[in-house]
């Protein structure tokens, strides 16, 4: 599952940097491509983490939380680093750097939440042991003799 998100977010950061290839040219694609590449290290950063404190929450649960916390305030400041790396250092341009960067980062969001909903149908499914959503046993229907809902 995160191989797939991880692979939806790279194809779209090279959608974003053909994009700005297209319209600023070939330092908006090298832009692009750093902001994307900030987005993609951000999210193996995320998902190493995430293994790791895995295997640590079954003994400490606590230890797992406070490992989550300090994951996120080290995310938060590479990002920072990375962005004023690119702007100040690099002096790449900010719009597609930026556009790519956000673009990137919703792509994680949107393909998690679809993961995750896909993930629990299938729990439902194979918890119930047949289609979620579907009566069972006795339960020939959703709605009683007068018309309500049971």
């Amino acid at each position: 599952m995160r191989k797939a998100i991880f692979l939806l977010q790279a194809g779209l950061v090279l959608i974003g940097a053909g994009i700005a290839l297209f319209v600023a040219g070939q330092d908006g694609a090298v832009a692009a491509l750093y902001g994307g590449s900030v987005a993609l290290a951000n999210t193996l950063m995320l998902g190493r983490r995430v293994e790791r404190v895995s295997r640590v929450a079954v003994e400490n649960a606590q230890y797992g939380m406070v490992l989550l916390y300090i994951s996120a305030v080290v995310r938060f400041v590479f990002i920072l680093v990375a962005v004023a790396v690119g702007l100040g250092v690099l002096k790449l341009l900010p719009v597609p750097m930026i556009a790519d960067f956000v673009a990137a980062q919703f792509a994680f969001v949107l393909a998690s939440v679809v993961v995750n909903r896909a993930a629990s149908t299938r729990f439902d499914k194979k918890r119930l042991g047949t289609d979620a959503g579907e009566p069972q046993g006795n339960e020939r229907s959703w709605i009683g003799e007068n018309g309500e809902s049971r």
